[in-house]
């Protein structure tokens, strides 16, 4: 019990000194007493305990304090005795600052008297307070007041700083010059604990719910702990499975830590050991407190289960006998610290940690004190718990946004406005924002119908309508959103969640729609290549034959022709069947061309110089009331393909485009480089490189979308019956492929057609223009071993090679060519052998008889297509080759270009 001494007999003081302490004390007890000697008798017996006493002295001559201070002398020694044993601290504090304390003031500070008087007021004041006091008693000298009381920080001997609460007035001498400073001075270190604590458990609450950092959120608190208590070391262990280790501490060594760092028992093995209830044993006295198994007798625990000591020592001496045990590791002691505080973190029954303050001083803890910090850690506890359940939803809410987030399908939450008139979007996950091309940010909070105007025609809008006010889910088919700016195909699900919200998951079907429509054209163009391909094995299959006769017809019609006048009427006639001939032949080169199996020569030339050369017949083609206009690019525009070619190119587009014109109008022809590389927009079929572009257009009627689909396809014609072929445009798609081109076609109804062919570059340094010698027409007595396994052919062919004056032995296998080589039956300048024949091709016949005739000319002939003599080796570089059925001008030039040539050494 705390012992207040009123000196003032006044009953109203007495009844104001009463009301004050009243006001913050619960119990509050007062006993009059008739003289000094009485009152310090009571004194003397208080003892310490929850209520306070005040001793009113109301002897004679001690109304007022001014009377008992200037008492008799014997009053004067009852007042020192008072003075020296009060429970409170007092003193005389001169101007000087020299201090002459009573027995109290010494105990709270840790001086001696003499210690005391030794120092000034300024020395056991923190420096930075000393100012602040000095204004609190200023209103002393001035008289403003006659006594003052405010609270002050004292620095013990020890160092410590504890708080004081001081009353103090100001004594003066009769001429009213102050003299000293009367005193008194109320440890309040422990209630300002109490409040510091109070405090921060707001703040840590404050900072729980503010922070979502667990540590950011109790950064402070340990060392407010430590600093409010006094202790040394401060810690906090929060569980982890089946251990407690130290979440956060200030004040332990690391070799304390490492000791201490977890409370799990382990057996010899290293595995773990179990109580009776099959629980993980926990070591020393912090399992005993964390499992609720401190023992209720024991003096140093608390209903709450906190075990607290402030002299550990004396604790451990005690339990160094049987029961010793109970105290565990005694780590905490065997390293000096005096007090310990063990005190459980809970919420409810829920034990989430353990707060653990050592201190090396002894007495550093009351029950008080004990008391409030477990009222810390109880709503500690609360809040922990609070916040790992809200840390468990985060996590599943974390976890559930971030599948929500990569899910293949589309997912979008939306708010009703209204009644259903529209819907807000709430959220909107990523593979959302990639179907449709909008972002999040572009759309939370704002109406469907703002961000996709386009949804009412959609379909969806009746969909989300109807789930709004029935809550049954549906299924929106795939279809076409359009609105001007954007466009996609969509399939949506769509339900509605308890909480009103609708949920649409939708799957975006843009790149299947594209793939579907993509397979559709490839199946078309696969259709058509074989189509072409049909047609292609067809023309190839019966091109050999039709060669072949046309090889006899023409043949022999020049034959007769030269024993015919031309005033002769058969002259006419079989003039006649050489044009047809001719053009049956046209006629077939057409169909293998468009095949791309009619044999070519390709070589390096100028596109530009090989247009040039075809203007002249073209102006021919196309007529006069069409213009022609050539626009050459820079430079060569080098390309590897056979100039007759080139020819029938444009001849088969300047005579479509002369065809779409009605009246005048105007043809152009356009030669261009192109560089396609892997970050430009490329034609479709075409890889990165290097590639001459040819352009014909034309200002005609133009096609529409459906003609233009179908016009390289053979035998396609939009003209009368009679009036083209419809292998035009076909027999050029052919050429253009074969020599790796592309070619694409853009026309539109009234506007003109445009042609764009994209053929590979070739190197300049490969272009050779070497004019071609003009050869002999009739032989000069060379003799001619001819090969040919049609009997027609072979006859024909002899009587050809005769009349320009050739000696030829002709056989039908290459059997009996090399027969008569073998009997040396025959001697010839030059083999003129069919390539494809019965039982050895034409290139190993040569072979074979150029071992035996080294330098021997050869001149091969064929009417099998490309892709055949090509097997045979016949195109390759530096083989003659002449095209069945051919005149007997071609076969003259063509021999006299062989056997001119010089020979190889």
């Amino acid at each position: 019990m705390r012992t207040i001494m009123a000196f003032d007999g006044r009953k109203d003081r007495l009844e104001s000194l009463t009301a004050l302490l009243g006001s913050r004390f619960q119990d509050v007890q007062v006993i009059r007493v008739n003289s000094w000697e009485e009152g310090a008798a009571l004194v003397a017996e208080a003892g310490e305990g929850e209520g306070v006493l005040i001793v009113h002295v109301a002897g004679p001559g001690a109304e007022t304090r001014e009377e008992a201070e200037s008492a008799p002398p014997g009053d004067e020694d009852v007042y020192r005795h008072v003075f020296e044993h009060s429970p409170i601290g007092k003193s005389l504090t001169f101007l000087d600052g020299r201090i002459n304390p009573n027995r109290a003031l010494c105990e709270m500070l840790g001086y001696t008297a003499d210690q005391l008087r030794a120092l000034r007021w300024q020395d056991i004041t923190p420096a930075e307070d000393i100012e602040r006091v000095q204004l609190a008693l200023a209103p002393l000298f001035t008289r403003e007041r006659e006594s003052v009381r405010f609270e002050k920080r004292y620095v013990r001997s020890d160092g410590a700083i504890i708080w004081g609460e001081v009353s103090t007035s100001l004594r003066r001498d009769p001429s009213g010059q102050p003299l000293c400073y009367m005193t008194s001075v109320l440890d309040i270190t422990e209630r300002k604990t109490r409040e510091r604590v109070r405090q921060l458990t707001v703040d840590t609450l404050a900072k729980l719910n503010e922070e979502r950092d667990l540590r950011a959120a109790v950064a402070g608190l340990l060392e407010t702990v430590r600093e409010a208590t006094g202790a040394d070391a401060v810690g906090l262990r929060l569980r982890a499975e089946q251990d407690y280790p130290y979440f956060d501490q200030e004040g332990f060594s690391e070799d304390f830590l490492l000791a201490e760092r977890s409370l799990l028992v382990r057996d010899p093995a290293g595995g773990l050991c179990h109580d009776e209830a099959g629980a993980a044993t926990l070591a020393c006295l912090c399992g005993q407190v964390l499992t609720g198994r401190l023992p209720s007798e024991d003096p140093s625990g608390t209903p709450y289960g906190t075990f607290w000591t402030n002299d550990s020592r004396a604790l451990l001496e005690a339990d160094s006998g049987p029961n010793g045990v109970r105290y565990g590791r005694y780590r905490c002691i065997l390293d000096g610290y005096a007090s310990i505080a063990l005190i459980p973190i809970r919420a409810g029954r829920v034990t989430t940690g353990l707060l653990q303050i050592n201190g090396r001083a002894a007495g550093l803890f009351t029950r008080a004190l004990i008391e409030v910090l477990e009222g810390l850690c109880a709503n500690l506890g609360q809040a922990l718990l609070r916040r790992q359940a809200e840390d468990s939803l985060r996590a599943v809410d974390a976890r559930l946004h971030g599948m929500f987030d990569h899910m293949s399908s589309g997912v979008a939450v939306y708010r009703p406005v209204g009644d259903g008139e529209d819907f807000e979007f709430l959220d909107y996950n990523a593979a959302a924002e990639r179907s449709t091309g909008v972002t999040r940010g572009e759309l939370l909070g704002r109406r469907v119908t703002e961000v996709f105007p386009g949804v009412r025609d959609f379909g969806l809008f009746e969909v989300f309508s109807r789930v709004h006010r029935t809550g049954v889910p549906e299924h929106h088919p795939s279809m076409l959103y359009q609105d001007g700016r954007l466009a996609f195909w969509t399939e949506n699900y769509v339900y509605r969640l308890p909480t009103g919200e609708l949920v649409a998951i939708f799957d975006d079907e843009t790149e299947r729609r594209q793939a579907e429509k993509e397979r559709e054209l490839l199946m078309s163009q696969l259709l058509q290549a074989q189509k072409l391909e049909s047609v292609g094995r067809l023309a190839g299959g019966v091109a050999h034959d039709f060669n072949n006769m046309l090889g006899v017809i023409q043949g022999h019609a020049e034959l007769a022709l030269e024993h015919l006048e031309p005033s002769q009427p058969l002259h006419g006639d079989l003039q006649e069947i050489l044009r047809v001939a001719k053009r049956s032949t046209d006629l077939t080169r057409q169909l293998l061309a468009f095949a791309r199996r009619q044999t070519v020569n390709p070589r390096p030339l100028d596109l530009n110089r090989a247009v040039e050369g075809m203007l002249r017949m073209l102006r021919r083609l196309i007529g006069e009331d069409v213009s022609l206009v050539w626009r050459p690019g820079d430079g060569p525009a080098t390309v590897r393909m056979d100039p007759t070619q080139v020819d029938q190119i444009l001849a088969n587009l300047c005579v479509n485009a002369r065809d779409a014109i009605t009246g005048a109008g105007r043809i152009t022809i356009e030669t261009g480089i192109e560089t396609l590389g892997e970050d430009v927009a490329r034609p479709e079929g075409v890889a990165p490189g290097d590639y001459v572009r040819l352009t014909v257009s034309d200002d005609g009627c133009g096609m529409d979308e459906e003609t233009r689909l179908h016009a390289f396809e053979p035998f396609f014609t939009t003209k009368e019956s009679g009036q083209g072929t419809g292998l035009g445009l076909a027999t050029v798609y052919g050429i253009v492929r074969q020599n790796e081109g592309v070619i694409r076609l853009e026309s539109a109804p009234g506007r003109g057609t445009r042609c764009v062919l994209w053929l590979p570059w070739a190197e300049l340094a490969s272009v050779v223009e070497a004019p071609e010698k003009t050869p002999e027409a009739t032989s000069a007595g060379e003799s001619i071993l001819l090969v040919e396994d049609e009997p027609a052919n072979l006859r024909v062919t002899r009587l050809l090679l005769e009349r320009l004056g050739y000696r030829v032995t002709g056989v039908g296998t290459p059997a009996e060519a090399l027969a008569l080589d073998d009997a040396v039956l025959v001697s010839f300048d030059l083999l003129l052998t069919d390539v494809v024949m019965p039982g050895m091709n034409g290139r190993e016949l040569a072979g074979r008889l150029a071992r035996r005739r080294p330098g021997l000319r050869c001149l091969f002939m064929s009417g099998y297509t490309a892709d055949v003599i090509a097997h045979h080796g016949i195109l390759e570089g530096g083989v003659d080759f002449i095209q069945k059925p051919f005149s007997k001008t071609v076969l003259a030039a063509r021999l006299r270009a062989v056997l001119d040539r010089p020979t190889t050494p």
